[in-house]
């Protein structure tokens, strides 16, 4: 090979890979671009906008959360069916946020009369504070809370004092003076809203008592019984006054098979 041909190889490998490239980019430049998506990817990266116009995240916040889950409040929605009856409670756009917690976001609920509802929905989404509001112990944000027709947060004192009278109350760790033995926890509400006699009194006490399995503490003070029988005597305290309405704040944590059982045949006799 001579020199001037040596000298030219360089220059032909130069022209080639500058051909080379321009047919790269004259195919890349026909062929449409290639889009790689990822299913998984949320599709909306917007907060959440509740219907009064709070974003989640700015606004409020729900513990546990992400703000961009756009069905935060799943366990709040659901088919309303007609059960073909009245409502006893009605729950109407009820909103409640505890400092930047937003816990109720305009629920709608309808429990009817004359018959036995649940609630249900994972720890944390609101139960407790629903109860708390049926019975005026918690005041709403915004909506309204209806028993029997009358609106809970716009009653006064003496007539949500009234309107207790309907209720009977369980709450979740059975709530019972710890200054007083299960008797007089039992009679409290007796004594407070009727004229009864204490003999009267102490038969109602004891039959209820004997109704959930506690006709022999009832001289026990609240701190020597288990967790299952202060629930237990709490049921029997929410009882005594032979309410229209019982409401129960997980009648059955705490209590064993047997006893559970025994609640839930309680519960279906008294209604």
């Amino acid at each position: 090979m001579s020199i001037e041909e040596e000298n030219r190889l360089p220059d032909e490998e130069a022209r080639r890979e500058e051909e080379d490239l321009q047919d790269e980019a004259t195919s890349s430049a026909e062929a449409p671009p290639e889009v790689v998506t990822d299913e998984r990817a949320p599709r909306d990266e917007s907060p959440y906008v509740s219907e009064d116009g709070a974003v989640m995240g700015r606004d409020f916040v729900i513990p546990g959360v992400n703000p961009r889950d756009h069905d935060p409040y799943k366990f709040h929605t659901g088919v309303k069916r007609d059960h073909g009856g009245e409502d006893a409670i009605e729950i109407i756009d009820l909103v409640k946020q505890f400092g930047r917690a937003r816990i109720l976001n305009g629920l709608n609920l309808g429990l009817p009369e004359d018959q036995v509802s649940m609630v249900l929905g994972p720890s944390g989404t609101g139960k407790s504070v629903l109860i708390k509001h049926i019975v005026g112990l918690l005041y709403p944000d915004s909506g309204d809370v209806l028993v029997h027709g009358e609106s809970i947060p716009n009653m006064t004192d003496d007539e949500l004092f009234e309107v207790r009278k309907k209720f009977g109350l369980l709450f979740q760790d059975g709530a019972l003076f710890g200054s007083m033995n299960i008797y007089d926890n039992v009679a409290f509400p007796l004594r407070q809203h009727t004229d009864k006699g204490e003999e009267e009194i102490g038969e109602i006490v004891n039959r209820r008592l004997r109704e959930v399995g506690l006709e022999g503490s009832s001289d026990k003070m609240p701190n020597e019984l288990s967790g299952g029988m202060r629930k237990r005597a709490g049921f029997a305290r929410a009882l005594v006054l032979d309410p229209d309405i019982v409401l129960f704040d997980e009648p059955d944590s705490g209590l064993d098979p047997v006893r559970t059982a025994l609640l839930g045949e309680l519960i279906q006799e008294i209604h």
